[in-house]
């Protein structure tokens, strides 16, 4: 069986029929990889979440995991944001914690 995907975003959804767990805004998107642990292993993330929140929290948490020894099991993260700025960030910064962080395409999987 496949695992399903993470996806934090503001309002798309994927496109075909991949099983997805969609979080909204980043507290949710912590509250859902906390109830997900090991049963997730790809999430697609965008930068910007809407005028009042964006993906810091989760990169806190994600990168606080990594420096106590307890790394979230993700084999990907995919950024599917338009902008560059928001890339760049995540991938320097979870990509030095050793997460493998890749650039997504939004127009093909999300709508």
């Amino acid at each position: 069986m496949t695992k399903p995907v993470l996806l934090v975003d503001f309002t798309r959804v994927f496109l075909d029929s991949r099983p997805a767990v969609t979080a909204r805004n980043s507290k949710e998107a912590v509250k859902q990889l906390n109830k997900l642990e090991g049963k997730i292993d790809i999430m697609w993330v965008d930068y910007d979440l809407g005028p009042a929140d964006d993906i810091k929290p989760l990169m806190d948490y994600l990168s606080l995991r990594a420096k106590i020894g307890s790394k979230y099991p993700l084999s990907c993260i995919v950024v599917h944001g338009p902008r560059e700025a928001g890339f760049q960030l995540l991938n320097a910064k979870l990509g030095a914690l050793g997460y493998r962080v890749i650039r997504g395409a939004i127009r093909e999987n999300l709508g």
